[in-house]
């Protein structure tokens, strides 16, 4: 039979904790606690929640005119359909980075930042290897850029196709190469971004996922 504290019958969890050698002050003390902790716990849960949505949830596109005034804002997360220059600009700045050689290895460092973070993960590995090889190839040499097209092949909602036409040269000191060119289509994809660091990286979240080079006679 359960004992009594005056004239209240102990359920069985009390009960254990009296036969613990609890008193009724220091089992509100334990249930305080346990409530407490709960109440941390949910709170931290509430926090990593938030703390994963808040990428995507503060994330905004900037759209400017030609003069710099703002014309569109939306958010990353929200559809937002790039214009065709935006597919267009990031096709050139993604090749020039791709193919163009500065002669200072700080310019070049950045340049393959950048082509990390707008290349889509499954071209890294292809493409990595590609410029080690030319990398390689060229040493200490440099290579001009200069582009003659850009075309927008195909857009949608989710991405589009830019078909570019350029010429490059290889440079040593004292040395310029004959000028060649190339044609290629370039393919891109839009990818909203999902952590700080895709936002800080890439905030349109517009990436290459595909390309083709061919090299045109001059």
């Amino acid at each position: 039979m359960a004992k009594t504290d005056g004239d209240t019958t102990l359920n069985m969890q009390d009960q254990l904790w009296r036969d613990m050698g609890f008193g009724r002050t220091k089992l509100r003390l334990v249930y305080g606690t346990l409530f407490v902790l709960v109440l941390s716990n949910l709170g931290l849960g509430v926090q990593v929640y938030l703390a994963r949505q808040a990428p995507q949830a503060q994330s905004f596109i900037v759209v400017t005119d030609g003069s710099g005034r703002v014309a569109q804002i939306q958010r990353a997360n929200q559809v937002w359909q790039p214009e065709d220059g935006v597919w267009i600009n990031q096709s050139i700045d993604w090749l020039r980075n791709v193919r163009a050689r500065p002669s200072d290895p700080d310019t070049f460092r950045w340049q393959a930042e950048r082509i990390r973070a707008t290349t889509a993960r499954d071209l890294w590995a292809p493409l990595n290897e590609w410029m080690v090889e030319t990398a390689e190839d060229l040493r200490e040499r440099s290579v001009d850029f200069e582009l003659s097209e850009a075309t927008l092949v195909q857009a949608d909602e989710n991405g589009a196709a830019v078909f570019l036409r350029w010429r490059e040269r290889k440079r040593m000191a004292g040395s310029t190469g004959t000028w060649t060119t190339f044609a290629a289509t370039v393919t891109l994809s839009k990818i909203a971004p999902s952590t700080t660091n895709e936002i800080a990286d890439n905030p349109l979240g517009i990436y290459v996922t595909d390309y083709s080079f061919t090299s045109e006679a001059n």
